[in-house]
């Protein structure tokens, strides 16, 4: 069970963040827990990609009893991802996906089973002292251009545009 103290803690600690998303020009809103909302949330919108889509970026702690961890907490960045989908290629996008996440420097890719396309992270947090802010930005700048750099493949095998094996010699080959 997470504690009141340990809720309140993970808002402030958002909150710092939004300060940090604020200084490299990223739109945030923190959104406290809530019966709707079970967890703090701080929500980041980040550049359109290339297909001008809406982005946005997810930052909340993962829920683990008080004493679970001494020393980490467990900080997740999350976004859905947009995507050109037709249900008779989800197959192939998996292949791929699984490809991809053999590629990553940080994070994986996944489907869930309504067809949602998240990318996800999850970032170390020291329990007992702020982030690092300087690590802590740059990391989500590498995960915004990892989206980047995936999503015109994604693109193209989830519509059918590409067939997977095309797809998945063109990334063995970046």
């Amino acid at each position: 069970m997470i504690s009141e103290a340990t809720h309140a803690k993970n808002l402030a600690e958002l909150d710092v963040l939004k300060r940090y998303m604020d200084e490299i020009g990223l739109e945030s809103k923190l959104v406290e827990r809530s019966p709707e909302v079970p967890i703090n949330v701080l929500l980041t919108s980040v550049a359109k990609d290339k297909k001008g889509r809406e982005r946005a970026i997810n930052f909340s702690y993962l829920p683990t009893s008080d004493d679970d961890l001494e020393v980490i907490n467990l900080l997740q960045l999350y976004t859905s991802v947009p995507y050109d989908f037709n249900l008779a290629y989800r197959d192939a996008l998996e292949k791929l996906l699984m490809a991809i996440n053999g590629v990553l420097a940080i994070g994986h890719y996944n489907l869930k089973p309504n067809n949602e396309l998240f990318y996800r992270y999850i970032y170390i947090a020291p329990k007992n002292e702020l982030l690092n802010q300087a690590a802590f930005t740059e990391t989500v700048l590498l995960f915004v251009y990892t989206q980047d750099m995936f999503v015109d493949l994604i693109d193209a095998v989830a519509s059918g545009q590409k067939d997977v094996q095309t797809a998945l010699k063109e990334l063995e080959s970046a």
